[in-house]
């Protein structure tokens, strides 16, 4: 046989297995190169503890091999993991740059490729997706996220998205044309002559720019009906600088849709400037609209959004929750990144909760009059954390205005409308909180002042009680209420008030950090998976328990401690410590990609067995599936452990 052809039989081998089918064959070729082939009788010894690494990995072509680890002296409980044909193993060793961490021995006849570390290190590069799969912790004995992989880890995530959509076709990833022919003016032109170049264009907006045609503004149809119209302003007198919105997003040229969208959702826009280099300092090239961006995809999530917030009934909005369930099941498929598939089905979320506030809040009024006061949809736990991907239980409370008389009457009001919204969300699919911490329970449904009474006292008397609270509400996140734009003020100020008691009352994180380290550990001392023994699951792992609630607690407590008012996810959270806290940067990272990558599975989990996705049944895991698990798993650990020294919670046990 020709060096050639073992060249390709390698390849070939390789490429039957994931996530080398990914690759094309040239390329492996390539890399296979330098490869050899060797065979080792049962029973040898490939590598011990403590040897060097050299420059090969190892792929098992045929047989398997234990990797064994011993803890103590030599008669202490030996730890191993089995590896079977087609794994690849001693890879941890070479990107830590570290002696080998276990002894390898051939459990059968073995026949084994050798392949260079340089030239694997090559491939992964040009191939981020198998970039990903390793840094995801599927490579035997390599830990969940290498640092030294990060980086690679995220370029596969941005990357990944683009490759699965083109490969069924999909057309979300490409960048929606933009309109050259903007429409600008001046920022002393009246109010009636932009108005009359709009309606000569047949546009539905003009952007306001300065000398350099940078822009200063932007004025809407809904502009000139709410703030001139409306308003009874004098058109021909007012110049247009008056009326414009003069925030105005910006973004560079050739933007995939997944951005596009997620900007305008989270933004609540439906205009984006495109400029020269992506800012408001240099002159306007193209606009984007809401249209242009539906006309690019009809199964893009803003069309979803549009038809929740026009849904006449609480049938149609369940009918249009479904669909985005179908959305979710397609995007974890095609291995879109967790942070674009949270932030849509959060946005989607939040669409049905303001929908369903405005059908209980219209009939309420027709009935019973407005709302007495103003006030705020709160939305708590796994949603407020912008989190909820499956419709699980809900959590939320109602925030109302303090000023005004009638306190009785607004007490009433706003607990009939709590309780119906309640119901509306319950028939969408939403189930009822089993610790009733729903805004249709008279105890989360209060004023501004009531709320911060109860933040105050969770906050400087921490008993257990007080803790539990505190870690659903601390997560508060405003999604709606009665006035657009001021609505968010009641759910700032509560948020603002909690982080100014907790700065104020130091000794509350470390109550906080020794409640967060109560949650149980996922691993026994022999690192099997620690299951549930009695009840309705029993022999599952309870994946929120063990794995994500250790890491969104300590998240929250830190993020607490350090003053730092940020809204949405773990993942963001961590992100936000990182920065904060330089020396934690690293762990943060790797807490945020195990976090997300938790997030998938239990998704994934919940979509097919048509739950919560909570309990995972172990026993129908595969050993790939497993072993990434496990190595999530020492992330917490360290997390942890960083918890329990910076607060001392120790002296409290």
């Amino acid at each position: 046989m020709t060096t050639q052809q073992v060249v390709t039989e390698i390849a070939e081998a390789l490429r039957a297995h994931h996530p080398f089918d990914r690759v094309s064959l040239s390329a492996l070729q390539a890399m296979c190169r330098g490869a050899e082939i060797q065979y080792f009788p049962a029973k040898t010894t490939l590598f011990e503890h403590g040897d060097p690494p050299g420059e090969c990995v190892w792929f098992i072509r045929r047989g398997s091999v234990g990797l064994k680890r011993i803890i103590g002296g030599e008669d202490d409980e030996i730890l191993e993991h089995l590896c079977d044909e087609g794994d690849l193993f001693g890879l941890r060793a070479l990107i830590n740059e570290q002696p080998y961490s276990a002894t390898a021995v051939a459990r059968e006849d073995c026949l084994i490729y050798l392949i260079t570390w340089p030239a694997l290190k090559a491939l992964l590069h040009e191939y981020p997706e198998v970039a990903l799969y390793f840094a995801a912790g599927f490579a035997a004995e390599l830990p969940y996220a290498a640092s030294s992989l990060i980086a690679v880890t995220q370029q596969a995530r941005a990357a990944w998205a683009p490759t699965a959509a083109q490969a069924d076709g999909d057309a979300a990833e490409r960048p929606v044309q933009m309109s050259e022919d903007v429409l600008t003016c001046g920022p002393d032109i009246s109010v009636q002559q932009a108005a009359q170049e709009m309606a000569l264009r047949n546009v539905g907006s003009i952007v306001i720019t300065d000398g350099r045609r940078a822009p200063l503004g932007i004025v809407t149809d809904a502009d000139l009906r709410k703030r001139v119209v409306a308003q009874g302003l004098d058109s021909a007198s007012t110049p247009v600088s008056a009326i414009m919105t003069r925030q105005v997003f910006t973004l560079p040229e050739g933007e995939s849709t997944p951005r596009l969208v997620a900007t305008m959702m989270r933004r609540r826009i439906h205009h984006l400037c495109i400029t020269a280099d992506g800012t408001a300092k240099t002159p306007v090239i193209g606009m984007i609209s809401e249209h242009d961006v539906l006309a690019a995809r009809g199964r893009h999530p803003l069309v979803l959004i549009d038809e929740i917030n026009r849904a006449p009934d609480v049938d149609r909005l369940h009918a249009l929750r479904d669909q985005a369930e179908d959305r979710l099941r397609s995007w974890l498929h095609e291995e879109r990144p967790m942070r674009f598939i949270a932030g849509v089905i959060s946005e989607i979320n939040d669409a049905v909760v303001r929908r369903a506030v405005e059908l209980v809040q219209a009939r309420m009024t027709a009935e019973d009059g407005p709302p007495p006061r103003r006030f705020c949809w709160l939305s708590l736990g796994s949603e407020g954390r912008e989190e909820q991907l499956l419709r699980t239980d809900q959590d939320n409370a109602i925030v109302y205005a303090d000023e005004g008389s009638g306190d009785e009457e607004a007490r009433r009001w706003f607990q009939r409308f709590g309780a119906q919204v309640c119901e509306v969300l319950m028939a969408v699919g939403f189930a009822r909180c089993p610790g009733d911490i729903m805004a249709s329970n008279p105890e989360h449904c209060l004023p501004l002042a009531a709320w911060k009474a109860r933040f105050t006292q969770w906050i400087k008397t921490p008993v257990p009680e007080a803790l539990l609270k505190a870690s659903i509400f601390f997560d508060l996140r405003p999604v709606t209420g009665d006035a657009p734009g001021e609505d968010a003020d009641l759910g700032h100020a509560l948020r603002d008030h909690a982080f100014r008691v907790v700065d104020n009352t130091p000794r509350f994180c470390t109550f906080f950090a020794h409640s967060a380290l109560k949650s149980p550990p996922p691993l026994s001392f022999f690192r099997r998976f620690i299951v549930e023994r009695s009840g309705d699951q029993v022999e599952t792992f309870d994946l929120k328990a063990r794995a994500m609630r250790p890491l969104a607690d300590a998240a929250r407590v830190l993020i607490y401690d350090l003053g730092l008012p940020v809204y949405g996810s773990t993942a963001r959270r961590l992100d936000a410590i990182g920065v904060a806290e330089p020396h934690l940067k690293a762990l943060c990272q790797e807490g945020a990609l195990a976090y997300e990558m938790l997030m998938r599975y239990r998704a994934i989990e919940g979509l097919a067995k048509g739950n919560s996705g909570r309990h995972l049944q172990i026993a129908g895991l595969s050993q790939l599936q497993r072993r990434a698990l496990r190595n999530t798993f020492e992330i917490i650990r360290q997390v942890q452990q960083v918890l329990g020294t910076r607060y001392r919670t120790d002296l409290l046990r």
